[in-house]
C-alpha cells in the first residue's frame, strides 16, 4: 500500500525532521483538521467501509468525511511508515474504566524514537490524547490541561489512563502482540456491522480546536472549553446539519440528514422506554 508524497506530506504536516516534537505537532494538526465519526456506518448501513489506504486518504482529506479508529489510525500509521519511522499497528480494547469482557475493536500505533516506544493516536474520539504518550509510564499534558500515562500491568500488557483528581480512568487495555491487516479487517468488520458494536448503536463526531474541543454523541451537542461547558440537545437535522457544517466540517446531504435525524429519535424514544 502506497501514499503519494504530497498525501504523507498533508498528514504529518510538511515535517521534514521526524522527532517526538514534529509528531507531536503532525498528531495535533490532524486531529485539529479531522473529524472522528462514524457517519457512513450509520448512512450505509450494512456497506462495509474501504481500508484501502487511498480511499481513506480520498475520504479524509479530499471529501471532507471523517472517519474512525481503523480508518484514521491506518492512514497516519502508513504515513509514518514511509517516512522511515519504526512502528507497528496493534489491536486494543476500549473498556471505559470498566471490568468487561470486550473484542479488541481498537487500532492503535506504536512507535519508537530515541529507544522509547510511544502510544500514537489519532482515532479515540473525544479521548485522543492530542500527543505521543511513551509506553514508560510518564505523565503527558495533553489538549485543555488533560493528563495521560501508559501503564504497563503485565509482562505484555498495558493500559492508557487519564489522570483524574481522585483515580486514574482507563481508556483502553493492549499487548505488544503481533497484527496483521487482516486482523485489523476483523475489528473493522465488528465495528462497521454488528448490532452491538458501539458505531452501529451510536451517532458519534469529535474535533478539536486549539482551545475548544466540540463533541456530538446522538442528539447531544456540547462544546468544552478550558473553564466551561456548554450542551444542548439537537431539534431538528436542519440543526444537525448546521452543526456538522460548522462545527465538524462536514456537510451532510439532505438524505443523510433525514437519516441521522431519525436514527436520533429512535434511540431517544428507546431510552426514554428503557
Amino acid at each position: 500500500m502506497m501514499l503519494s508524497e504530497e498525501s504523507i506530506s498533508e498528514i504529518l504536516s510538511k515535517e521534514n525532521l521526524l522527532t517526538v516534537e514534529s509528531i507531536n505537532r503532525s498528531v495535533f494538526n490532524y486531529l485539529k483538521r479531522n473529524t472522528f465519526n462514524n457517519v457512513e456506518v450509520l448512512v450505509k448501513k450494512g456497506a462495509l467501509l474501504s481500508l484501502d489506504v487511498n480511499d481513506l486518504y480520498r475520504k479524509i482529506y479530499e471529501e471532507k468525511r471523517g472517519g474512525y479508529c481503523f480508518e484514521h489510525n491506518k492512514l497516519f500509521y502508513f504515513a509514518l511508515l514511509a517516512k522511515g519511522v519504526d512502528c507497528e499497528s496493534h489491536l486494543a480494547r476500549v473498556v471505559y474504566g470498566r471490568d468487561v469482557d470486550i473484542p479488541r475493536t481498537h487500532r492503535i500505533i506504536i512507535a519508537q524514537f530515541e529507544n522509547k516506544s510511544y502510544l500514537v493516536d489519532v482515532g479515540c474520539g473525544q479521548d485522543t490524547p492530542t500527543k505521543m504518550i511513551p509506553l514508560s509510564g510518564e505523565v503527558v499534558e495533553c489538549h485543555m490541561g488533560i493528563r495521560y500515562r501508559v501503564q504497563q500491568t503485565s509482562e505484555r500488557e498495558y493500559q492508557l489512563e487519564i489522570l483524574k483528581p481522585t483515580t486514574p480512568f482507563v481508556l483502553y487495555k493492549f499487548e505488544l502482540i503481533n497484527c496483521s491487516e487482516s486482523d485489523f479487517d476483523i475489528g473493522n468488520y465488528y465495528s462497521n456491522t454488528h448490532p452491538q458494536s458501539k458505531h452501529t448503536t451510536n451517532l458519534v463526531m469529535s474535533r478539536f480546536t486549539e482551545e475548544e474541543s466540540f463533541i456530538l454523541i446522538n442528539g447531544i451537542f456540547i462544546k468544552k472549553g478550558k473553564k466551561d461547558k456548554q450542551e444542548s440537545e439537537l431539534q431538528n437535522k436542519e440543526e444537525l446539519f448546521e452543526i456538522c457544517k460548522k462545527y465538524f466540517d462536514i456537510k451532510l446531504s439532505e438524505d443523510e440528514s433525514v437519516k441521522l435525524f431519525d436514527f436520533i429519535l429512535k434511540k431517544r424514544a428507546r431510552e426514554s422506554h428503557a
